[in-house]
C-alpha cells in the first residue's frame, strides 16, 4: 500500500534554508524508496513530501522517518533532524478541501514555498492552471495531487556528493 509522507526538519540555518531545500530535493532524489519526492522550506525548517510503499501507518512512518533523516543528513551534513513525520493512505481525500488551487495553496499542498511553485510551473509535466483570474491562476488539486505522486527521480547529483561550494 502506498502512503504519503510529510516531513519537516529542526530548524536550520535561515540564511542558507533555501539552498539546503535544493540539496534536500537532491539527496531525496538518490532515495529509491521515496517515490515521487518534493522539498521546500518554511523558515526555519526544510520539509518534504513523498510516497513509500508499507504494509501499516507505523511501517510507513518508520519507512519515511529513516528516508527523510538520510537524506536531511546528506543535505545538511548532520546539522538538521527529523522533527515531524505525518503519514496517510495514498488516495485518502478531506472532502472538505477546495477542489481549485491558489499558488499560495499548491505549496501548502507540496509542502514548499511559493517562490518554489512558480519555478515549478516552468517543470515538464507540472500540471497547467485549470483557471486564470486577474487575481491569479488555479489548479485543480487532483492534478497537482497526481503529479506530486507520479514525480520521478531525476538526473540529480548522486547522492553524498555535494558541489565543490558547499
Amino acid at each position: 500500500m502506498e502512503w504519503r509522507i510529510w516531513a519537516d526538519s529542526s530548524p536550520v540555518d535561515p540564511d542558507r534554508c533555501f539552498d539546503l531545500a535544493g540539496d534536500l530535493q537532491q539527496a531525496l532524489e538518490g532515495e529509491p524508496a521515496a517515490l515521487g519526492p518534493v522539498a521546500g522550506a518554511e523558515l526555519p525548517k526544510l520539509n518534504a513530501v513523498f510516497l513509500v510503499e508499507a504494509g501499516s501507518l507505523l511501517e510507513a512512518s518508520q519507512i519515511g522517518n529513516n528516508i527523510f533523516a538520510s537524506a536531511l543528513k546528506a543535505a545538511t551534513n548532520g546539522q538538521a533532524v527529523p522533527l515531524a513525520i505525518t503519514a496517510e493512505p495514498e488516495g485518502y481525500e478531506d472532502q472538505r478541501q477546495p477542489s481549485l488551487l491558489g499558488a499560495s495553496d499548491v505549496a501548502k499542498v507540496l509542502k514548499v514555498t511559493r517562490q518554489r511553485v512558480y519555478q515549478l510551473l516552468v517543470s515538464p509535466g507540472f500540471p497547467s492552471a485549470v483557471v486564470e483570474l486577474d487575481r491569479g491562476k488555479l489548479w485543480s488539486r487532483a492534478d497537482i495531487e497526481t503529479w506530486m505522486a507520479t514525480r520521478r527521480r531525476g538526473n540529480g547529483r548522486p547522492p553524498g556528493k555535494l558541489p565543490p561550494d558547499h
